[in-house]
């Protein structure tokens, strides 16, 4: 009888170990691999200002003279991309300040996986005001994107539908002259100067002489 009793002990306990561990709010259900399907490319919409494509959550729309998307003006996700960032690099960056600052899966969470073919790591951080940040880096050793929205961890079911929106989340450097005349609130008089426009990375405007 005793040893029945030791038995069940054990069971009930490995049982509420396992539960435990799954009731991290940060941890992330993402596969090894994530190819976007064509049929779904039909469904995205391209960020202003950026070569990146992705399907939207549901009410988010294109922020006004932002690279971003945003639900109400209240809840916003960024996009980000930069040329000539080798994305290796910044992922060893990004992982080493994250195991100083966060323990894995108690207040933060994070894995490296493909999307698209491109090298990607995907982050789920605790922040301060009950929020949480959800992040995706991916590119290649000539380029880098960021995606990353915060949002409020009392509402769990928002974080699935971020999630599955930014993971789904495309390049199309066919884009690229239209995504720098979208942000092109400015002219500069370059008449007299040998400047040239190099490139754009990030809402940025990089010229050489």
């Amino acid at each position: 009888m005793k040893q029945i009793k030791s038995l069940f002990i054990v069971w009930t306990g490995c049982i509420f170990t396992s539960c435990v561990k799954q009731s991290s709010p940060y941890v992330l259900d993402i596969p090894d691999k994530i190819e976007t399907a064509k049929a779904d490319r039909y469904q995205s919409v391209r960020v202003k200002g950026t070569c990146l494509f992705v399907i939207p959550p549901q009410g988010f729309v294109q922020a006004e003279k932002q690279n971003a998307l945003t639900y109400n003006e209240t809840l916003y996700i960024y996009f980000s991309e930069a040329e000539k960032q080798n994305v290796n690099h910044t992922i060893d960056v990004v992982l080493e300040r994250l195991r100083q600052l966060y323990t894995y899966e108690k207040d933060g969470y994070w894995k490296i996986f493909e999307l698209n073919g491109y090298k990607a790591l995907a982050t789920h951080l605790k922040c301060e005001n009950e929020e949480a940040e959800l992040s995706v880096i991916f590119g290649n050793q000539f380029y880098s994107a960021q995606v990353e929205c915060r949002y409020p961890l009392a509402y769990p079911s928002l974080q699935e539908i971020l999630l599955k929106s930014m993971l789904t989340v495309y390049v199309d450097t066919v884009f690229k002259e239209l995504a720098i005349d979208d942000m092109a609130y400015y002219t500069i008089d370059l008449s007299g100067t040998d400047f040239k426009l190099a490139y754009y990375s990030n809402n940025t405007y990089i010229f050489i002489q």
